[in-house]
């Protein structure tokens, strides 16, 4: 599968209910960088120039550990962790890489994307099988990106969006088919994959759990938060196409 070959479709096509894998790769620019070699041993934070200093870009799980995270100015991180160490931000380099193991996952399925700096999705409609299921296809894939030192978690559910969303705000693993609306209610409305103008107007309006949005009149919701928030509810509960 290359990179950006995924099917824009969800819901049922030819009778058959689609499933898709999203792979998140929270440390990803900072860990693919360690196998550089030694000398990126970490604690390790991932740096840029900004006008008035340098800032960390990102960071491996070992760094955020000791409370380093992005967004922080070098100066802060080596107060705070003497010991990290740094190395330039490589954003073109971390997006060769990731399509790179984008085309990797083809052993799974042949459509496959890479999805946003730090995830890829997989359409595993009808390829299940061919590994004993959906959970041995999300074992076996979290197995091999660990053994790449790298932090992974991994969900599959009916839609591109509720795999993403489950996979960074939920519990990892499989969403039942059918299922989405009532496992996605009590996750954040940050999982939706809204602008963070959108996400602060909901929650001035009350409205922090995606639940909280089942609720609500259509109309009156788009008008205070704008139409972003109805399209990307449709796209997670398949009511809409990717």
């Amino acid at each position: 599968g290359a990179a950006g070959a995924a099917r824009p479709v969800t819901g049922i096509l030819n009778g058959m209910n689609r499933r898709y894998v999203s792979v998140w790769l929270k440390h990803w620019a900072a860990e693919r960088r360690r196998a550089d070699g030694a000398r990126l041993a970490g604690p390790l934070a991932l740096v840029h120039a900004v006008s008035g200093g340098v800032r960390i870009g990102a960071v491996d799980a070992e760094a955020a550990r000791d409370g380093i995270a992005p967004g922080m100015t070098l100066a802060d991180a080596r107060a705070l962790l003497p010991a990290v160490r740094t190395a330039a931000a490589d954003p073109d380099g971390d997006a060769k890489a990731l399509a790179g193991l984008t085309d990797w996952c083809g052993r799974y399925t042949p459509f496959t994307a890479s999805d946003g700096l730090d995830g890829i999705v997989l359409d595993i409609t009808g390829c299940a099988h061919l590994f004993g299921g959906e959970d041995r296809i999300l074992d076996d894939l979290t197995r091999r990106l660990r053994r790449m030192e790298l932090s992974v978690r991994v969900a599959a559910a009916d839609t591109p969006g509720a795999a993403w969303a489950w996979a960074r705000f939920g519990r990892g693993s499989l969403v039942p088919e059918g299922k989405t609306k009532d496992w996605l209610a009590d996750l954040p409305v940050t999982a939706l994959r809204l602008s963070s103008e959108t996400d602060v107007r909901l929650r001035e309006f009350g409205l922090a759990r995606i639940g909280d949005l089942y609720r609500m009149p259509r109309a009156p919701l788009a008008q205070r938060c704008g139409l972003q928030v109805l399209n990307r509810l449709d796209q997670i509960l398949g009511h809409a196409a990717e």
